[in-house]
């Protein structure tokens, strides 16, 4: 565990240095945020009004629900989206020096569908892709592997060779069952460095959120304009640390599933042409994975 913080936190620390090289790496994740505080408070205002005029009914917890899990969904999209472009920028600065920012508006434009289809299939895997994969293997079924850590690599391929959601699918299967990618690629502990960004800037969010909505609620003694308002308060504030996560873990993410892509591509490539030497890891991931690996040569 504490390795694979250590090699998720180099490998943040090198993301980073791409983007200060290459600015525009950068730019995808910041209209992640600015889209996202447009969304929110379009996305609060059915659900707010759900929460003073239906509070009492019973349904009313349902509709509410409904609005809530509407936003959260449509917040999904929106950094999928983005995140598509920081890959395909990511692809172009690692592959050729440089990631073109109108050519990703371009590919964002064209394949949106495509993306966001892919957004709902990992959101749906994402919460049943456990149950699913401990079923498949029971039963002995092949594509089982399609739901292991190897999927990582499906945003990439969507982006970067250009092919529908089933190809898509069917490229991750190819990948894992060739076991193209190296083990040692999911010891980097991205998601987990993420996920601590993510517990402490939202945690401070929704306290800080909390304590704004409910001082201004009563202040206002709960009139509707005050409820209202101060919800509105809260949740802005509460979005803008989550969206300030996500940031984060979007921009390092993209940038983590590119190299993951890259090194499996490669060795894919060296298979085929039979070639027996190792597949070297892009720059990110070598210089995260570079310590381990000292040290496993070492023993």
């Amino acid at each position: 565990m504490v390795e694979s913080l250590k090699r998720g936190y180099a490998f943040m620390i090198e993301a980073w240095r791409m983007a200060r090289a290459d600015p525009d790496l950068l730019k995808p994740s910041l209209y992640t945020l600015l889209a996202g505080l447009v969304v929110t408070p379009i996305g609060f205002v059915p659900m707010a009004l759900s929460v003073y005029f239906l509070s009492e009914r019973t349904y009313g917890q349902v509709v509410t629900g409904f609005f809530a899990a509407l936003l959260f969904c449509a917040l999904v999209a929106v950094g999928y989206l983005f995140s598509a472009m920081t890959v395909y920028l990511a692809f172009g600065y690692l592959a050729e020096g440089d990631g073109r920012l109108d050519r990703a508006r371009a590919l964002l434009r064209s394949r949106w569908q495509d993306i966001l289809g892919l957004a709902g299939a990992e959101l749906v895997t994402g919460l049943l892709g456990p149950v699913i994969t401990r079923k498949r293997s029971r039963t002995g079924d092949p594509q089982a592997a399609i739901w292991d850590e190897d999927a990582e690599v499906a945003l990439p391929i969507l982006v970067i060779e250009s092919l529908g959601l089933k190809e898509v699918l069917a490229r991750v299967d190819q990948i894992s069952r060739g076991r193209l990618l190296n083990p040692e690629a999911h010891q980097v502990g991205v998601r987990l460095v993420a996920t601590a960004i993510d517990l402490v800037l939202g945690g401070v969010g929704i306290v800080g959120g909390t304590f704004l909505s409910v001082s201004l609620i009563r202040a206002s003694n709960g009139a509707a304009a005050g409820v209202i308002g101060g919800l509105g308060a809260g949740v802005l504030v509460t979005s803008l640390f989550i969206l300030a996560a996500v940031v984060v873990a979007a921009y390092a993410g993209a940038v983590y599933r590119t190299c993951l892509y890259l090194w499996a591509r490669d060795a894919g490539l060296a298979q085929h042409e039979g070639q027996d030497q190792e597949v070297s890891a892009p720059a990110p991931l070598a210089s995260a994975l570079a310590p381990h690996l000292k040290s496993v040569e070492a023993q």
